[in-house]
């Protein structure tokens, strides 16, 4: 019997499988974005938020068009491709967020 905690902890492991795949060079750049934004001030933050939204396009991208053999792995576990991404990309993004937050709360 499958239950739906069980079933949510299943695929936030396969999107975690799936984003460590790239995590390395995202959070490479989220961490060099967030210094650059902390040490430029307050008015270069909108300014980071857009270049952090455009690698990850870009990383996207890439991954999508990189991986294509292994989304059909998790097309086989029952999870799409477009749902993949869009967790990934949102992972990446609450992780930028937080990295923004604590950074700024560390240079205040």
């Amino acid at each position: 019997m499958k239950t739906k905690v069980g079933e949510t902890f299943r695929l936030a492991r396969l999107i975690l499988r799936f984003y460590r795949r790239f995590c390395f060079v995202s959070l490479a750049i989220s961490l060099f974005i967030v210094m650059k934004s902390a040490a430029l001030g307050a008015p270069a933050t909108i300014f980071a938020f857009w270049i952090k939204i455009m690698t990850t396009a870009v990383i996207g991208g890439f991954i999508y068009y990189s991986y294509h053999p292994e989304f059909q792995y998790y097309k086989n576990l029952g999870i799409g491709r477009n749902t993949m991404l869009i967790a990934a990309v949102s992972l990446d993004l609450l992780l930028y967020i937080l990295m923004s937050a604590t950074v700024s709360r560390l240079y205040d």
